[in-house]
């Protein structure tokens, strides 16, 4: 926690930086159509961020006095109705893509559930934007697939 606190990026910030821009360029660069690249980045946006009241929700704050805390809790109709929302433009994946998305995202989400409550006791901001960035980079993952 006391790490998560540094704002400088660091080497393996650094890295993952890279990486994950590379995975995303890697992703987009096989859409052929610019329509598909669009409902990828649609479908990545939407379920990426409708995964966060969920963690919010299921996760306690690491630490009292984080900005995570600040934010207050989400209760469990908004922490579904997020997700709902963020699943329904997944359906622009197709049927297959969109079912395969959900699961991956849900294996993902479940994951770094674990690994949050057994390394920080919780979550914190950075870990609810690793989550969302984890998440994006997933779905267009599958949807470099499921559309190509």
């Amino acid at each position: 926690l006391e790490i998560m606190r540094d704002s400088r990026i660091g080497a393996y910030g650094a890295m993952a930086l890279g990486l994950s821009l590379l995975i995303r360029w890697s992703a987009l660069s096989e859409f052929v159509d610019p329509t598909q690249a669009l409902f990828a980045l649609i479908a990545a946006h939407a379920a990426s961020r409708g995964l966060l009241g969920a963690f919010m929700h299921l996760l306690p704050p690491a630490r009292v006095d984080g900005l995570s805390a600040d934010a207050g809790t989400v209760s469990q109709e908004t922490a579904v109705a997020g997700a709902v929302l963020g699943a329904i433009p997944l359906l622009l994946l197709g049927l297959g893509g969109a079912i395969f998305a959900l699961i991956l995202l849900s294996l993902l989400f479940a994951a770094f559930r674990a690994l949050c409550l057994n390394q920080i006791d919780g979550q914190t901001g950075d870990t609810i934007g690793a989550l969302q960035q984890a998440s994006e980079i997933a779905v267009l993952l599958v949807a470099s697939v499921a559309l190509s």
